[in-house]
């Protein structure tokens, strides 16, 4: 693996969108939302790894098994997955990330989730970069 693959990542939260598949599917089939599917494309041509925040399952790169489930991380559970989101960001070796994701003003059901991202990475030692994503098309 080459040292800029390994250091650097690009991220954004799941999605409500899924595929209903009973059995574990690669977490790039099973989020369905067009911000999973930019991310994995951005990150194919920008040569980064890629990743998705779960509420439920914490920090998954694109090909791990999801199971079929649904879950809305809520503020109060932030803490709970604090430290198995900051053992993950480690397990991967990254340096630095890019999370991607919908204005707050125009989802502010985020709100946990970036929480969870910015004090995942701080504790990790990873810097985070947050990038809006003001013009993607379709829902989430």
């Amino acid at each position: 693996m080459s040292p800029a693959l390994g250091s650097r990542g690009l991220a954004t939260t799941c999605t409500a969108l899924k595929d209903p598949t009973p059995a574990p599917l690669p977490a790039w089939r099973r989020y369905q939302g067009p911000r999973v599917a930019h991310v994995r494309s951005e990150a194919a041509r920008r040569g980064l790894k890629a990743f998705i925040l779960s509420g439920q399952l914490g920090f998954l790169s694109l090909d791990e098994p999801v199971p079929c489930y649904d879950h809305l991380l809520l503020d109060g559970e932030v803490a709970a997955l604090l430290p198995k989101v900051k053992a993950q960001l480690e397990n991967q070796g990254l340096e630095s990330l890019e999370f991607l994701h919908r204005p707050l003003a125009q989802d502010p059901l985020l709100a946990p989730y970036l929480r969870l991202m910015r004090e995942a990475c701080a504790l990790a030692g990873v810097t985070l970069c947050l990038v809006e994503l003001k013009d993607l098309p379709g829902r989430d």
